[in-house]
């Protein structure tokens, strides 16, 4: 009844604006039946009519009946939304990436799309053409339309439904689609950018229905996930790669992991396959003596067979600095640790020791000097001077022989630089040395006591749980057989550093006649760089206790590995960056450098060039563009032509002295494409809740037709519905003016 009465039913009224369109003509009309109203009313109220009563009565009959007539003469309408039929077409955008390769002959994942969806040929194809207007599109790293003379290739590299969803959403029918069908196993090479899509797809109310494709779980599989590498190592560095691995039904059984380099196997082992569906795995360490470019290939060998073979490998390109880190270590006074830590790293040349020891009032001892005239005034002033280290180490140095201003340029070394400082334990360091309070003790990954001159502990060290895992402490327990540490003679601490700060990670304790532990090496990272502290002012005694064999390598691999682990991850005034880090053979790859100045800040004018070698040594120069919004930052693009290992060199030509900086980069034809190739079932709900769709397996496809059917792709548009023609306006106008008639009679004025 009400919506008989008001045109619409009462939700409409309940969601909607009334509005009213106002005009000078109508205006005037308006005000011309105010005035009739008036006089009708004048006239029922002049001297001598039948009652006031009555007059009154009908004067505000007649005003009411004209009330309703004044409204309609305003346009009076609805402004509500609506649910309105979209008859756009349906977008069907299939997978034609190589994952769909997978599967058993004759029944592949691409065996599978081809029988339900080809252009002209597939099953369900066929029945959603019978009943909607069908736009195809194949899509891998990017998307194009697709119609019935073209066939499906499934090589692509890279999976990127965002591609896909984009062209449905702009690119086909001229934008006039109505609703998706994505079929795929669920591969998404773009996380970002499928996001993205989703939300524009889920605000103009178009729904995605996804067909899953594939197994949602492998029956017997072994996948290597992953394998933890450092970016860069100095030669000669001996790494311990970390393998992760993902299996499926093979729990118990033996596998082979097999490492080579350069085609040589390198190492081999036998692994139990746990009950974890994931785990890791811990190699040997594997030794990088070659300076350049060293290639990797990691691969696991099951035994019996496997649903996918080809994720059973991974190939990394590791670039091997030739170049030997340079190291200040200063210290305020003559003591032994400056000898023989020099001894432990003497014959490791990717390590270039510089030592200076104050002797006397502004007399100092330098070796390890390039230059006469280097440091001969103490410890650098100035930036250029301190950042052309990797690396300082502070020994036992009193906060007053580092002037506020060199505190401040130690702390730029860290935080800005990204350099590595390295404090020692002393009589004249931390808060015996008077750091309490001053700019350096906010770099300090422990917190300071209150100085104690007194202070005198003898101590065992004793890796903690996070320094098993780390590679100093695990070249020590090699260096000690496999061996604790306790064997070793104990060292001497007169600082009492108890407590790390949060976020600081401690590899060693030291356990004596103190109750509680005291922290001998512990690190964390600020800014940029890398601060740790080595506590003992006594390392040199695992060098010449008399219970310590000649043969003992225990303090050098301690100073070794612990100086090669601070100055490992310090780069130069160009860092350099590939992206994607792994890019596949035809696609576009960013070259990006950040260039800084010798204070290392952003220049943002300078002339940056690149050379990258592929890996059939030809050579390809481009020059790098300043980024926009981004100072310091150059970038080109380079079109990868070629599988295997780049060699990336760039060189800013800023100066007479140009600064180059390598890097390296692995292509390949796959991708990441037969890894986590299990159907991402979770992924293509997702898509579909977020969108307003449905999800469909390979076995049930046949319900989309009814599906789609079902929703109409309907959305919600705002619409000005007018309300001049409601039967309740001319029922109430003739209501009154019955009554008016009916008062007129029954009083006897008509």
């Amino acid at each position: 009844m009400f919506e008989f009465l008001f045109n619409y039913p009462l939700d409409y009224y309940q969601r909607g604006t009334l509005v009213l369109r106002w005009s000078w003509p109508v205006l005037v009309l308006a005000a011309s039946l105010a005035a009739l109203t008036a006089l009708f009313l004048a006239g029922y109220l002049r001297p001598g009519f039948s009652g006031r009563g009555r007059a009154v009565a009908l004067g505000a009959l007649r005003a009411a009946w004209v009330a309703p007539l004044t409204v309609l003469l305003f346009a009076p309408a609805l402004v509500v939304g609506v649910a309105q039929s979209q008859r756009g077409d349906i977008a069907v955008l299939l997978d034609d990436s190589q994952s769909m390769r997978i599967g058993p002959a004759n029944a592949t994942r691409a065996d599978t799309l081809n029988a339900l969806f080809a252009p002209g040929k597939g099953t369900v194809a066929e029945v959603l053409a019978g009943r909607f207007a069908l736009q195809f599109a194949r899509y891998s790293q990017s998307a194009a339309a697709l119609d019935e003379t073209q066939a499906l290739r499934f090589d692509g590299a890279r999976s990127n439904p965002a591609a896909a969803l984009r062209l449905a959403r702009t690119g086909l029918a001229n934008g006039n689609i109505a609703a998706a069908v994505l079929v795929t196993d669920g591969g998404n090479g773009d996380a970002a950018a499928l996001r993205r899509e989703l939300l524009a797809w889920r605000s103009a109310g178009l729904p995605v229905y996804t067909v899953g494709l594939g197994e949602r779980r492998f029956a017997r599989d072994l996948e290597l996930v992953s394998v933890a590498l450092p970016t860069q190592v100095l030669a000669g560095d001996r790494i311990e790669p970390r393998i992760v691995v993902q299996q499926r039904g093979l729990a118990g059984s033996e596998a082979r992991l097999q490492v080579t380099s350069g085609g040589l196997l390198v190492h081999q082992e036998s692994i139990t396959v746990p009950a974890a569906e994931r785990f890791a795995v811990t190699t040997q360490p594997l030794s990088l003596t070659d300076t350049g470019l060293q290639d990797l290939q990691f691969t696991l060998v099951p035994r019996g067979a496997e649903t996918l073979t080809r994720n059973n490998h991974r190939a990394y390109t590791i670039p091997v600095a030739g170049r030997a880190a340079r190291l200040l270590h200063f210290e305020g006074e003559p003591r032994f640790e400056i000898k023989f830590a020099r001894r432990a790293v003497h014959d490791d040349h990717s390590l270039k020791l510089v030592s200076l020891v104050r002797t006397a009032e502004n007399k100092y001892y330098r070796v390890g000097v390039d230059d006469p005239q280097d440091l001969v005034d103490g410890f650098p002033r100035d930036a250029a001077t301190l950042f052309g280290y990797d690396a300082v180490i502070l020994g036992s140095v009193e906060s007053t022989l580092l002037e506020p201003d060199q505190q401040a340029l130690l702390r730029d070394f860290v935080s800005r630089r990204g350099g590595s400082l390295l404090l020692l334990g002393g009589r004249h360091s931390f808060a015996e040395g008077g750091y309490a309070g001053s700019p350096l003790a906010a770099l300090l990954p422990v917190d300071l006591e209150a100085a104690d001159s007194a202070f005198r502990a003898s101590v065992m060290l004793v890796p903690t749980t996070a320094g098993n895992r780390h590679p100093i402490v695990q070249a020590l327990l090699r260096t000690r057989n496999g061996g604790n540490l306790t064997a070793l003679p104990p060292l001497t601490m007169v600082n009492p550093l108890r407590n790390a700060k949060p976020g600081a990670t401690v590899l060693l304790r030291g356990e004596g006649s103190d109750a509680r532990a005291l922290v001998v090496l512990a690190y964390h990272r600020y800014g940029k760089g890398t601060v740790a502290v080595l506590s003992p002012r006594d390392t040199w005694r695992w060098q010449m206790h008399q219970s310590v064999p000649l043969e003992d390598l225990s303090h050098e691999t301690l100073w070794r590995q612990t100086l090669r682990w601070l100055v490992r991850p310090v780069r130069g005034r160009i860092r350099l960056a590939v992206e994607p880090a792994r890019p596949v053979r035809g696609e576009q790859a960013t070259i990006r450098a950040e260039v800084l100045s010798p204070e290392y800040l952003p220049l943002a004018q300078a002339r940056v060039a690149a050379v990258i070698t592929d890996p059939l040594g030809n050579q390809h120069r481009t020059t790098l563009r300043p980024a926009t919004g981004a100072p310091g930052v150059f970038t080109a693009a380079y079109p990868v032509s070629s599988q295997g290992s780049h060699e990336v060199s760039v060189t800013l030509n800023d100066s007479s002295d140009p600064v180059t900086a390598s890097s390296s980069f692995g292509a390949d034809a796959s991708g990441n494409e037969y890894y986590a190739a299990e159907m991402n079932e979770p992924l293509l709900r997702q898509i579909a809740h977020d969108t307003g769709g449905a999800f469909f397996t390979a076995a049930n496809a046949g319900g989309l037709v009814d599906a789609i059917r079902a929703r109409d792709a309907s959305t919600r548009v705002q619409q000005r519905l007018g309300l001049h023609d409601a039967p309740a306006f001319y029922l109430l106008i003739v209501l009154l003016l019955a009554l008016e008639w009916f008062l007129r009679r029954r009083w006897r004025l008509a």
